[in-house]
């Protein structure tokens, strides 16, 4: 903890003659040192983590981002102008392939750019959604090794560094369904 300088006190001169002076006498001066930052507070905020649901209250849950259809298609079009046809010939099997693939490499870029190394992919049930879709996975609550959560942060970059606003791909906890 640092000291707090003292306070500069200036007086004016003593007048020398009883007279009336020539040019006004200042008064007295008193000049403060700015203040001592604060070391109590860290310099940084501390990262808030996302509270990870018990197994034994809540079942077997996935903490992912939701990735719809609709939206991953577009993304894959995106990518790859090619892959409109498997959007117009509404190749389904395909077009899951290339959505898995897609998510496989969002997560190792995660890895390698030391945003998040524990993504994976993972269906999910939503009742906002027709059928299963698909999410990326950030942690799970069944096992101790899969329990790290993200902080707060790192969904921030991760949704920056994946362009997934949260209007559009909603982070959820869902039942996991891999373990039903």
């Amino acid at each position: 903890m640092t000291t707090p300088t003292p306070a500069k006190v200036t007086f004016a001169e003593p007048a020398l003659s009883t007279t009336k002076p020539s040019h006004p006498v200042s008064k007295a001066k008193v000049t403060f040192a700015e203040p001592a930052l604060s070391t109590t507070k860290p310099s940084h905020p501390v990262s808030k983590k996302v509270k990870i649901p018990s197994l034994k209250a809540h079942g077997p849950r996935v903490l992912g981002i939701v990735l719809p259809h609709e939206k991953m298609f577009a993304r894959l079009v995106e990518v790859n102008p090619k892959h409109q046809e498997l959007v117009d010939a509404h190749d389904e099997w395909r077009l899951a392939m290339e959505v898995n693939l897609l998510i496989a490499i969002w997560c190792d870029d995660l890895e390698e750019k030391e945003i998040w190394p524990h993504g994976f992919r993972i269906m999910v049930d939503l009742r906002s959604q027709t059928t299963c879709c698909q999410a990326l996975g950030l942690t799970k609550n069944t096992t101790p090794e899969s329990r790290n959560a993200p902080t707060i942060e790192q969904i921030r970059q991760i949704r920056e560094y994946l362009r997934l606003p949260r209007e559009e791909y909603p982070l959820v906890w869902c039942r996991d369904q891999s373990k039903i």
